[in-house]
């Protein structure tokens, strides 16, 4: 993995701001799969330098509320700069719903804006605004249900972004067991207690090239190699060929049966586990 190369600490503090490391976060050897999320927040990012950086994949806002207006007015670019060099790419969704309604018009105008695109991440609803919270959890439940349901009906792999805190408190641990999980909680460690995909673990992380703050994403989770097993997120399923030893190994030879028909019975029985057996009758 290439070294990541930060602003420096002086040239930060010039600027009068804070840098990653005024902040606790995890030893960055250890960082399994850096990545960032962006949005039009950020401004204008050097993708190349992302890359240069050790950024392997970012997580682009695709829009945010319930109409297609709301639509991140830098998502279109920065899909198109992340694949241009090369980066792999997830969405979100930033929610403003107060009902489930609100929940699945969200989905249908996120669907909406993806289509005809690839991400190897998967697309996040991204809930976090206290007047939802105030709603209360069966709410916020049945709303990230909603949401993410409607996401993987039409063949995306969803997930949800939260802080750890509210997560825990405000979503059932059933639904939190469904989707892959993106938990923000700054620090140096996270403490989520059950299996998650993605930890968001300071949103002040400072690249070369920049004087803007990023959000700074370790990955646990081949996602990639997931969605092109599975044909999510634009991908084709992979259809894996059978060995070619099956054209030989499967043979169910006639000779060696009483009758045809037993040859028959056989080859029915090792069909489904062997698509590619065949009879053969042997030469005398």
């Amino acid at each position: 993995m290439a070294e990541y190369n930060y602003i420096s600490i002086d040239t930060a503090n010039s600027l009068g701001q804070k840098t990653f490391r005024d902040y606790p976060h995890p030893t960055l050897s250890s960082i399994k799969k850096l990545g960032v999320d962006l949005s039009k927040h950020n401004g204008e990012v050097d993708f190349e330098m992302l890359k240069k950086s050790g950024i392997q994949y970012v997580i682009l806002r695709a829009g945010f509320g319930k109409s297609a207006k709301q639509k991140d007015t830098k998502f279109e670019a920065n899909y198109a700069k992340a694949r241009s060099v090369g980066l792999d790419v997830g969405a979100y969704w930033y929610s403003y719903a107060e009902s489930t309604a609100e929940a699945e018009q969200e989905a249908e105008v996120c669907l909406s804006v993806l289509n005809g695109k690839r991400f190897e991440y998967p697309i996040y609803f991204d809930l976090e605004e206290a007047r939802q919270f105030k709603i209360g959890s069966l709410f916020c439940t049945n709303a990230v249900n909603m949401f993410c349901d409607a996401i993987e009906t039409n063949g995306y792999f969803a997930g949800l972004y939260m802080s750890k805190s509210p997560m825990m408190q405000y979503i059932s641990a059933e639904t939190r067991r469904k989707y892959a999980l993106w938990v923000a909680q700054y620090g140096s460690k996270c403490t989520y207690p059950e299996p998650y995909g993605m930890w968001q673990f300071t949103p002040n992380g400072m690249l070369m090239g920049h004087r803007v703050y990023f959000d700074f994403n370790e990955c646990n989770v081949d996602y990639p190699a997931l969605m092109k097993e599975r044909g999510l997120n634009g991908y084709a399923k992979e259809v894996k060929p059978a060995p070619i030893e099956d054209n030989y190994k499967y043979l169910v030879v006639i000779d060696q049966y009483d009758t045809y028909d037993e040859a028959q019975y056989k080859l029915k029985m090792i069909k489904s586990d062997h698509p590619r057996a065949c009879i053969k009758k042997i030469k005398k």
